[in-house]
């Protein structure tokens, strides 16, 4: 597993936290999270406590470099083999 900088992910949870925040203010109606991640969907609700009043679906890859190309990972992550 690799050495994770906590600052880092701390300034993370807090701006994805207050960006849904936010979204779910504006009422934009039923959303759902797709997320691919080292994090459990446990550890993801427990620090991004906004994310309990989503739907929240983990997804995976076998080919985990190819979601370095932003523009590629949802043929990558959709995929289902």
């Amino acid at each position: 597993m690799q050495r994770l900088n906590f600052q880092a992910l701390t300034w993370f949870f807090n701006r994805l936290q207050r960006y849904l925040t936010n979204y779910k203010d504006e009422r934009r109606g039923p959303t759902v999270i797709f997320f691919q991640s080292i994090l459990t969907q446990k550890q993801l609700r427990r620090n991004v406590p906004i994310t309990k009043d989503f739907a929240v679906v983990p997804t995976c890859s076998k080919q985990s470099t190819a979601f370095t190309d932003e523009l590629n990972w949802q043929k990558v992550g959709g995929f289902v083999g």
